[in-house]
């Protein structure tokens, strides 16, 4: 029993390992990407003009404003 339990190991490993790779080429994609910071703006908010930053915040990031400010 421990003798085909070897041979089975042994024969998946070896199958398992090549070199071959089914990986796609993607380096010829050209992808712009502009990361914007909620949590910055956030903390930064003017508190003398709290209701126009709020509302400011909340055009910016829409799905992100409702989750930090209940209405």
């Amino acid at each position: 029993m421990k003798t085909i339990f070897t041979f089975l190991l042994l024969t998946g490993l070896l199958i398992a390992c090549n070199d071959k790779k089914n990986a796609p080429d993607v380096s010829a994609i050209k992808a712009d990407v502009a990361v914007k910071r909620f949590d910055k703006d956030f903390f930064s908010l003017d508190t003398i003009g709290i209701e126009k930053s709020l509302s400011k915040l909340g055009t910016q990031y829409p799905p992100f404003y409702l989750s930090f400010y209940k209405i």
